[in-house]
């Protein structure tokens, strides 16, 4: 009884490591690559959501080719104010990570670095309303009534 249990558990054994696929066995994944892919991928569904939103904002505010031109110019000005915050946001939000990750909430370390990046939070927050500004100020009267009136995800467009 004992030689067949034994058999039977080879056997078992035996199956087990033929169907299991060789990539179990191969080196480990670099986790810094795979990161960069899935960040990669977001970056690039962010610019197909980004295209579309643009797309349907022409249609419905029955934009010119000269608006939507004007526009672009004024959202590729923005992307490029983000890119030169982009380094410290980086830091910023590694911080808050090595703060999340500790055993307990320092509730006065996350304030401290909260304050210390107000001045870049504010920049932030006027790249985006200047933004807003010139978009509205290529519109007509009617396009920027509609425009106000637009929603997005359950908010105000702007």
């Amino acid at each position: 009884m004992k030689n067949t249990s034994v058999i039977i558990n080879s056997a078992i054994l035996a199956t087990v490591l033929i169907m299991t696929p060789v990539s179990v066995y191969a080196e480990p994944v670099d986790v810094k690559s795979v990161e960069a892919d899935h960040q990669n991928h977001h970056s690039a569904n962010r610019h197909t959501k980004m295209r579309h939103h643009f797309k349907k904002m022409a249609k419905r505010l029955n934009l010119t080719a000269e608006q939507q031109d004007k526009i672009k110019v004024i959202y590729q000005s923005q992307k490029e104010d983000k890119m030169a915050q982009k380094e410290s946001m980086v830091i910023y939000r590694e911080q808050v990570k090595s703060l999340f990750m500790s055993p307990t909430f320092d509730e006065q370390a996350f304030v401290t670095l909260h304050s210390q990046h107000q001045s870049q939070f504010s920049q932030m927050a006027l790249t985006k309303a200047k933004a807003r500004h010139a978009i509205m100020q290529v519109l007509n009267v009617e396009q920027q009534e509609k425009m106000l009136t637009m929603k997005r995800k359950g908010r105000g467009l702007f």
